[in-house]
């Protein structure tokens, strides 16, 4: 058993390529399968059922394990996802941890509401007509 176990393991680690991406198949119905890649430590590929394959990237940060998405295949080629992954473990090497820098920036106001915020406060009152 821990022969077979160790088999699944090999094979699901490789260099990513064009051709070895597009040669997953699918796993079963309502599940995901990851691969991940020799060169870049962490980079992975997870593939659904329906055989759309993402880029992420596995690490444990501060003893948690934390999955970071960072974007479907082929619309993020596999050197930009390298690209992207070095970046991330970066950023883990000195100690920040990019997911919640990520969070950060959703919580950030956006233009619509801005301009709402503006314009109860500032216009209506300063209005000259």
């Amino acid at each position: 058993m821990i022969k077979k176990v160790a088999r699944d393991q090999d094979k699901r680690r490789f260099n990513f390529t064009k051709q070895a991406l597009e040669k997953l198949q699918p796993p079963g119905e309502g599940k995901r399968t990851y691969y991940y890649d020799l060169k870049v430590r962490g980079l992975g590929a997870s593939v659904t059922s329906k055989g759309t394959i993402s880029f992420i990237v596995y690490r444990k940060i501060n003893g948690s394990p934390e999955r970071i998405t960072l974007g479907r295949y082929p619309d993020l080629s596999i050197e930009n996802a390298r690209t992207k992954a070095l970046e991330i473990n970066t950023q883990i090497a000195q100690g920040k941890n990019p997911k919640t820098e990520a969070s950060k920036l959703k919580n950030e106001p956006r233009l619509k509401e801005l301009f709402v915020h503006y314009f109860e406060r500032h216009s209506k009152t300063h209005k000259k007509s």
